[in-house]
């Protein structure tokens, strides 16, 4: 058989990848659906990460001619990368590519295209699903990118869209290995033993364990790992805050030790047991700087703006909200990482008095703006600091 050739093709507004028409595989099922938590656009400007459905459909064209794919609407250049680094890869997979078809890729809602790229393993997903004939679940959620050589890729901002996932109500999730010891320990943080137990997590070592996983039909050791991972999440739930003494014990222990035993990929599992002995203590650098993102962004804007000082426009009640979060994502912060709290909820504190109790006097508020612009600076210098963490 000869190998089949990629051939970059445009077609009326889409930007799409195509391929030879001599290519063995068929399109066995002409839809497939799966989540993904991915930014999307806002009507009044900005991304915000949602729960996203990505739906696959293929449209018969002529059977001679060449297998196209196509995100509709177009996604730009980082679109057409991710569908680059699909294509080849499951070309290699399949031993080719289905002739006689244009596959189109929608989300619901659109996303933002500089976030194509996350979507990446999740756009192999369905189209596995429809060459290789497996149905995938459209309320499992598919987390990580994927390359052309078949590597799953960790995603940036996992905390965040692991979070989304959760609580849009996804079957189970599946995120790369690589997202596990740091992204999926700080959901756990996040959420605590009763939270976190909600959903059931999976990691994704290969390509290969996808249809086991996601698949509406699961693999039968899946699917018993599963099943016994519902009684400890009905255990968990009727413990409420005692979940954490729940889980210490050594009944508990051993339900995790089955789970992990029928599936060694049960991220929750894995997880938990190792919460139950002392692990999973504090939020990872990237952890802590996404919560920090979220949870203090007017502060963020302020420190960051080049006149600190000035706070005028920093509304009074978002500050005593985001100075709340801090203090309570405090204890839960790596000791390293505490100073970049500190100084934030130093320079909220002295933002809000602004609000509550204006200067009187000019010494007054030349010493005020002063505690700003300096709580300011070494707030940015410990951003820097944390930043270096994570590039580590």
């Amino acid at each position: 058989m000869k190998s089949p050739r990629l051939l970059a093709v445009a077609l009326g507004l889409f930007s799409a990848i195509g391929h030879a028409a001599d290519a063995a595989p068929v399109v066995k099922r002409t839809k497939a659906a799966v989540s993904t938590p991915l930014f999307i656009q806002q009507a009044a400007g900005g991304n915000t990460l949602a729960e996203v459905t990505l739906t696959a459909t293929a449209v018969p064209t002529k059977p001679d001619a060449p297998g196209v794919i196509a995100f509709v609407p177009p996604l730009g250049a980082s679109g057409k990368a991710v569908l680059d680094s699909v294509s080849k890869y499951l070309v290699e997979r399949h031993h080719g590519w289905p002739a006689g078809q244009r596959i189109e890729i929608v989300f619901t809602p659109p996303i933002a295209p500089d976030d194509a790229a996350a979507a990446g393993l999740a756009v192999a997903t369905v189209l596995d699903s429809m060459f290789g004939d497996w149905e995938a679940d459209a309320k499992c959620a598919v987390v990580g990118n994927l390359q052309a050589d078949g590597k799953i890729v960790s995603v940036s901002g996992a905390l965040m869209r692991l979070l989304v996932a959760m609580r849009a109500g996804s079957s189970r999730i599946l995120l790369p290995e690589k997202n596990v010891a740091e992204a999926a320990a700080d959901v756990m943080i996040n959420e605590g033993p009763d939270g976190f137990g909600r959903v059931q997590m999976f990691a994704v070592k290969d390509f290969d364990e996808i249809p086991m996983m996601a698949g509406g039909t699961l693999e039968k050791a899946v699917a018993e790992s599963m099943a016994a991972f519902d009684e400890t999440q009905k255990e968990l739930a009727a413990a409420g805050k005692d979940a954490a003494n729940l889980i210490k014990t050594k009944d508990t222990q051993e339900s995790l030790r089955t789970v992990l035993e029928k599936w060694p990929n049960h991220i929750s599992a894995r997880l938990l047991l190792g919460y139950s002995i002392g692990r999973y203590k504090a939020f990872s650098p990237a952890g802590t700087a996404q919560v920090v993102d979220r949870s203090a962004a007017t502060l963020l804007s302020g420190v960051v703006s080049g006149r600190a000082h000035e706070v005028k426009n920093l509304p009074p009640d978002r500050i005593e909200a985001e100075l709340a979060a801090l203090k309570n994502y405090a204890s839960r912060i790596d000791p390293k990482m505490r100073p970049l709290i500190d100084h934030l909820i130093a320079y909220g504190t002295a933002a809000l008095s602004w609000h509550k109790t204006p200067p009187r006097t000019q010494a007054e508020a030349n010493a005020l703006a002063g505690k700003l612009s300096a709580e300011a600076g070494l707030a940015q210098d410990e951003r820097q600091k944390l930043a270096r963490m994570i590039l580590k």
